[in-house]
């Protein structure tokens, strides 16, 4: 099965909600369907993640708008970090990483820092 532009789930999602990376309407289902689009996210720090809950894993897409440290890590509830998933150098440009999840079901943020640039997101487990 391959996703393309002319299916019926594509920007058919809740036209309320946050806009997809690619800045158009959010699309239904549990992929993402990404559409070369001429908006302003290549100029911010982007973060996306699906599924949002997740039972084994979880895939984190993002998009640094400019080469430096870059620290993506887990934090519980609690504000307690649960996991370090990199902390590196990297250039501009679109990333992809998987995360497997902890060891506890339950709400967790992602925390995407690049300088003084910070983007979070809520990502559910539950196994």
């Amino acid at each position: 099965f391959m996703l393309t532009k002319f299916l019926p789930c594509i920007d058919k999602g809740n036209p309320l909600r946050e806009e997809d990376v690619d800045c158009t309407v959010s699309d239904i289902g549990a992929l993402y369907f990404h559409q070369e689009n001429n908006c302003e996210t290549n100029n911010i720090l982007s973060m996306e993640v699906y599924p949002t809950i997740f039972n084994e894993k979880i895939t984190i897409k993002y998009f640094l708008n400019e080469t430096g440290r870059v620290r993506l890590s887990v934090y519980d509830l609690n504000g307690n970090e649960v996991d370090i998933l990199l902390s590196e150098n990297q250039t501009k440009g679109d990333y992809l990483i998987d995360w497997r999840g902890a060891k506890t079901n339950g709400m967790y943020m992602l925390n995407l820092i690049l300088g003084q640039q910070v983007v979070f997101k809520k990502v559910i487990q539950q196994k």
